[in-house]
């Protein structure tokens, strides 16, 4: 066996093993929880909630209460929907993925093996191997 078979099955190893453990449903909750309330990513949330509400003819008010073309309060369900357009996109689109060679995979956040194998090829520190530098 070549020194790059050896390697390719190390990492697929490695990688089945961690994608179970993070597929585990509390663990998943965790990890998208943080994603959606990361105070790193705040302003980039920002953006989406202003691009949600956009497309539906809504904004917020100083408040932070949505409103509808009619400067009215919007309805729960429509409150509800717009959050959880924005829980999904920040689990789809935030830079954190990227930042911690993460990706979603059908609606399954698992690391970027990809993102990986390359900075550990191209000799990254270790503290930045997993970091998407």
């Amino acid at each position: 066996m070549s020194d790059v078979d050896f390697e390719n099955r190390v990492f697929k190893s490695f990688f089945k093993v961690v994608n179970q453990s993070m597929a585990i449903t509390k663990k998943q909750k965790e990890i998208k929880s943080a994603l959606v309330n990361d105070p790193e990513t705040e302003s980039f949330k920002g953006i989406i909630e202003k691009q949600e509400l956009s497309m539906y003819g809504f904004q917020k008010d100083k408040e932070d209460i949505y409103l509808n073309g009619n400067q009215q309060p919007i309805s729960i369900e429509e409150k509800a929907k717009i959050q959880s357009n924005i829980e999904l996109r920040m689990i789809t689109e935030s830079p954190k993925l990227n930042n911690l060679s993460l990706m979603n995979m059908q609606g399954k956040i698992i690391l970027d093996s990809e993102s990986i194998k390359n900075a550990v090829r191209r000799g990254d520190d270790k503290e930045n191997v997993g970091r998407g530098y």
